[in-house]
């Protein structure tokens, strides 16, 4: 089989291919393809051993962004709960302001009341007989006039 070299247009002299017997070209394709199949075997297993450290790489600092974040999480709730302290130890006296004054407040009110009620009782105390006399007074006068009325009326029939 001739060479691509030995039909050169720029030789002055074509060479002659070797003889070589049909048994050993196709042994010698055959090792060709093999050594190209075994070329690119290593080269996919060293795609795919950079491809598994690239992953474990990624897997290994994810796990460790997680646990930082979970370490984050479960900082956060005490950090919720001192801020909630300081917040209502801050508050604490204002509050008791607040209800100190209220409960004053309340208190005065109380008193108002209990003065008007005490005022209220006095007063029904001293005036009720006076409205009961005037009313009993009224009633009997209309009471009189109508009996005076009524023996009129049989007297003159």
């Amino acid at each position: 089989m001739p060479r691509y070299d030995d039909l050169d247009p720029t030789r002055s002299t074509p060479q002659a291919a070797a003889v070589v017997p049909a048994d050993v070209d196709a042994l010698t394709r055959s090792l060709e393809t093999l050594r190209r199949d075994l070329l690119f075997a290593r080269i996919l297993g060293l795609v795919a051993v950079c491809v598994s450290l690239l992953l474990a790489g990624l897997v290994y600092q994810l796990s460790s962004r997680m646990q930082s974040t979970e370490r984050e999480v479960r900082a956060i709730a005490p950090a919720i709960a001192q801020a909630a302290d300081q917040k209502l130890s801050q508050l604490a006296p204002q509050l008791d302001a607040r209800l100190g004054r209220f409960e004053e407040t309340s208190r005065r009110i109380e008193q108002r009341i209990s003065a008007a009620e005490t005022g209220i009782v006095d007063r029904i105390r001293s005036e009720m007989p006076k409205v009961l006399d005037s009313y009993t007074q009224t009633k009997i006068d209309q009471m009189r006039r109508e009996a005076d009325q009524l023996q009129k009326k049989l007297t003159t029939r």
